[in-house]
């Protein structure tokens, strides 16, 4: 990946974002699928499908270094956090 990818531009695909933050980060693809728990092939398809759910991305973002949050005028919180909250349920 070259330096000048580092512009985020396409806002509406998640696989950009996701491509994004792993350039930022220093990461690779197969760090990340093997952190997903997926094949190589499988994290690669998914970036080709733009097929990423809610639940990856804020999981490769905190990966990476980052952290995804909901915020408005009153209140904020961070996805992920609020993510696994919901998975002790």
């Amino acid at each position: 990946m070259k330096n000048e990818r580092l512009k985020y531009t396409d806002k509406r695909r998640k696989s950009a974002l996701i491509k994004f933050l792993i350039l930022l980060s220093g990461h690779n693809y197969s760090e990340a699928a093997n952190m997903l728990g997926i094949s190589k092939a499988y994290f690669q398809n998914k970036l080709n499908r733009d097929s990423f759910d809610i639940s990856e991305i804020a999981k490769i973002a905190e990966w990476c270094g980052y952290k995804i949050t909901i915020s408005n005028h009153l209140t904020s919180f961070n996805l992920g956090e609020w993510l696994k909250e919901g998975s002790d349920e």
